[in-house]
């Protein structure tokens, strides 16, 4: 009776198998340093678990669609990323890591767990140690790691201003103010005239 209801499914004479109807939602990875993520997702008000094994290349911030797995009572939902809708990036810093015949890019983000290959045609100057931009340019199915190419070399990791760069570029910032802005500073004078001096007073002499 349940087997024509649809509820269950016949696996062979006796052996029946309930029938699960596939979920799919969909949402945003939040990714964790372990390698896995969750799911935030408007249509349900619980996180959907991602382990690392079933993230499918998806990136922190992306949006996806996910295959939600039954439920057991006593456990929180857990799924598969089974598509990417959407990237939200496809930028990334990170440092070259040179061999012989290829480099990786090991991004500086603790939420990304996949090191980018780049040919060696694709470093666009950058050496051993270079903290640089990488894109992503694919990811075929039979590859561990993303193909990316350096978009741009930031200069030697460590460095202060490299550093700062990596920082503005991790949060969404410009690495450097529109022409205009520029124009306009170069009109500012470097030099301080004697009725501002006279205005205000004066420690320049003065620990």
């Amino acid at each position: 009776e349940l087997s024509l209801t649809g509820q269950l499914t016949e696996m062979q004479a006796g052996k029946f198998k309930l029938k699960n109807k596939a979920i799919h939602l969909e949402g945003k990875v939040d990714m964790v340093s372990s390698g896995a993520a969750y799911i935030i997702s408007e249509q349900t008000e619980e996180d959907i678990y991602i382990s690392h094994h079933h993230t499918n290349g998806a990136f922190h911030g992306d949006i996806v669609r996910v295959n939600l797995f039954p439920q057991r009572r006593t456990k929180k939902p857990e799924g598969e990323i089974i598509e990417i809708i959407s990237r939200e990036r496809t930028e990334f810093v990170g440092t070259v890591e040179l061999s012989k015949s290829f480099a990786f890019v090991i991004p500086d983000s603790n939420k990304m767990h996949v090191d980018f290959y780049v040919s060696l045609n694709n470093l666009n100057g950058a050496i051993q140690g270079d903290k640089v931009i990488v894109e992503m340019t694919d990811w075929p199915k039979d590859s561990r790691s993303p193909y990316g190419k350096v978009k741009r070399v930031l200069g030697k990791s460590g460095d202060n201003n490299v550093e700062m760069h990596t920082i503005l570029f991790e949060y969404g910032f410009p690495l450097e103010f529109p022409p205009e802005v520029e124009i306009e500073a170069e009109k500012i004078p470097f030099q301080i005239h004697k009725e501002e001096i006279d205005k205000r007073r004066d420690f320049r002499e003065i620990t």
